[in-house]
């Protein structure tokens, strides 16, 4: 029997759902999306709870009326203001008579490096194990191996409890069953990287509406994760200040005619635009894609005091919906010196429209593939077999 699940991405600046269709082999179809302005939400942080519910109900009305059919299950996501990321060690004996370490002990160890982290205050989201030792020897996987003690260095993202309350009281109103809380991050490389490039090193740049967030994958866990308070938002407000504009004409037109690549620009070109209110104005298309090219470029100068030219992975991926802006994965070449690549391929771009469409279906096949692995585990089976056969039906 099919089930229909919500991906629920609620963002600094939109919310966006995206319905799917859960076939009796595990195959996610996506049949209806919605998005709304992230009312109740200020620089990501609840401020209203009735705005922010309407804006929820909202979205997922639209997901529903597009696809045919209500929602019975959610996955979400939640503002990246409202995440933590702590490190963490575990450790164990060995406890097989064989000596060598069972498959059950390795995920002992892992579950108890979250031992310390869960409080009132934040729940556990993920946990990855980083670097396992055996008996003191860093070792990929432990499984097979003698030894007496394991230990484990794990990566774990955490989710404000209070905030994570709020959203379960608004989502169970309508009578949705949560399935999971997920790190929106988690989604993005579920869609846009291979495993071969989560294995041998990636980084997603998500330029989001408030946030930038950066998160570091390797060895097909995330490894580190990191945000600055600078997004599409920010580009807007400079625009609005700038140009003395309002928020919706700045953002409508830093879509229609900022072009990063500067010396492409004529000098007097200009570009005629109607503002809301009906009047005209001649906009110099050179000093408009300055305005954001300053901001941007702040914002890569602080990419690169996080990660060096040397210490940066061979892939780049950038993501959110202000990497569709004209000439910004030539601008972000320049700026870190490295090979750059949209995550919305033409493929992805055919199928989801927008980015943040992508990222809330992301959430349902993240969440799937998970669930399969777990299934498959129990049963002793290659645990990504059946999601491999799904996600290429997928696309």
């Amino acid at each position: 029997m099919s089930k229909h699940i919500l991906g629920l991405d609620i963002g600094s600046s939109t919310i966006c759902a995206s319905l799917c269709n859960i076939g009796k082999h595990h195959e996610v179809q996506l049949r209806g999306v919605g998005h709304a302005p992230a009312a109740g939400l200020q620089k990501g942080k609840i401020q209203s709870v009735e705005l922010l519910q309407k804006a929820i109900e909202k979205a997922i009305q639209k997901a529903e009326l597009s696809a045919g059919f209500r929602a019975e299950e959610v996955v979400l996501s939640i503002p990246v203001c409202h995440i933590h990321f702590q490190t963490s060690t575990g450790l164990m004996p060995a406890k097989h008579r064989s000596g060598k370490i069972k498959d059950s002990e390795k995920m002992e160890c892992v579950k108890r490096s979250q031992s310390d982290l869960a409080s009132e205050k934040h729940l556990i989201l993920h946990t990855f194990p980083i670097q396992f030792k055996v008996d003191g020897i860093p070792i990929a996987d432990p499984v097979g191996k003698k030894g007496v003690h394991l230990e484990v260095y794990s990566y774990s993202v955490l989710g404000a409890a209070d905030t994570i309350t709020t959203l379960s009281h608004i989502l169970k109103r309508r009578r949705l069953v949560i399935r999971g809380v997920l790190y929106e991050a988690m989604a993005h490389a579920e869609l846009m990287l291979t495993e071969a490039e989560k294995d041998s090193g990636s980084l997603l740049i998500d330029i989001g509406g408030k946030f930038t967030k950066l998160s570091l994958f390797e060895k097909n866990v995330l490894q580190k994760s990191l945000f600055f308070p600078i997004g599409g938002d920010t580009v807007t407000a400079d625009i609005a200040y700038c140009l003395k504009l309002s928020a919706f004409d700045a953002e409508k037109l830093k879509r229609q005619a900022v072009n990063l690549i500067l010396d492409a620009i004529d000098p007097n070109d200009t570009i005629e635009f109607i503002s809301q209110d009906h009047s005209k104005r001649f906009i110099n298309t050179l000093y408009l894609s300055r305005i954001v090219h300053a901001r941007l470029a702040e914002l890569f100068t602080l990419i690169k005091t996080q990660y060096p030219s040397h210490t940066m992975p061979a892939t780049i991926v950038l993501v959110g919906g202000t990497s569709r802006l004209k000439g910004l994965v030539e601008f972000s070449q320049t700026c870190l010196n490295k090979p750059i690549q949209l995550g919305m391929t033409d493929t992805l771009q055919a199928r989801f429209k927008k980015p943040e469409i992508a990222c809330a279906a992301g959430l349902v096949i993240y969440h799937q593939k998970l669930q399969t692995a777990q299934a498959y585990r129990a049963r002793g089976k290659d645990p990504l077999s059946r999601f491999n056969k799904w996600f290429k039906e997928f696309f």
